[in-house]
């Protein structure tokens, strides 16, 4: 819904993500925000030829919650299929969202008592934010 009425996004702020093969990283650049992120760009990620990768940030011009979750699930594709993000490199102010995050233990999913999946603070967060779009 919201999604459709957003102007065009300036070319500087699209958000992209390339693989760096010497530095092992993911790169991260653009704008990482509701405005700008899209659920397909997580369809698309490289294939890496490693079992531990880096993630960095550095690059990124600004970010927001919706930035987080789409790092966490970056993390979560990879892991599901035995790659291990050893560490994400961001800058001082995207550090410290990321890390007031992580410092609530929101990133990742919870199981309740009976074994049963609930998603985690970032993860419905996202997850509304992405239904506002379509």
């Amino acid at each position: 819904m919201y999604k459709k009425s957003v102007r065009e996004i300036p070319k500087e702020k699209i958000p992209q993500l390339n693989y760096d093969s010497r530095s092992q990283s993911i790169v991260l650049s653009g704008e990482w925000s509701w405005t700008t992120l899209s659920e397909k760009m997580l369809t698309s990620l490289p294939e890496l030829n490693v079992s531990e990768f880096n993630i960095d940030g550095q690059a990124i011009s600004y970010m927001d919650t919706t930035g987080v979750y789409f790092i966490h699930k970056i993390q979560e594709k990879f892991r599901a299929v035995g790659k291990k993000c050893v560490e994400i490199k961001l800058l001082d102010a995207d550090r410290a969202l990321w890390d007031m995050t992580s410092t609530l233990e929101i990133n990742s999913a919870i199981i309740n008592r009976d074994g049963d999946y609930k998603a985690g603070f970032v993860e419905r967060i996202g997850k509304r934010t992405l239904h506002l779009w379509y």
